[in-house]
């Protein structure tokens, strides 16, 4: 007698994931873990990679301060002007503007 053929998947995972419970007790459209991992739509995807950004300063002192332990970033909406981000490198603060050459 031939061994019999399981499969085992899923069709959506619309309750993404639950670590905080045990996996036997999770519901069937949740993951237990996941890293690097989205459920956007339903359906786990892996995360998009990081991109690497060439950056262009106004002048060589910005360019030189610019270096050191980053420390965070915040969006920055402009009421006149380009959108961008503000980020904290070694306590100064920088306003990037993305797409700028």
């Amino acid at each position: 007698m031939a061994t019999p053929i399981l499969f085992d998947g899923f069709s959506a995972l619309t309750s993404g994931m639950n670590s905080g419970t045990s996996p036997s007790l999770i519901k069937p459209d949740q993951v237990a873990a996941a890293r690097d991992f989205t459920f956007r739509g339903a359906f786990a995807h892996t995360r998009p990679p990081f991109s690497n950004l060439v950056l262009t300063f106004e002048d060589s002192t910005t360019e030189s301060r610019f270096s050191g332990n980053f420390q965070g970033y915040s969006p920055y909406a402009a009421e006149m002007g380009e959108p961008g981000f503000i980020v904290s490198v070694s306590g100064r603060l920088f306003r990037i503007q993305i797409g700028q050459s």
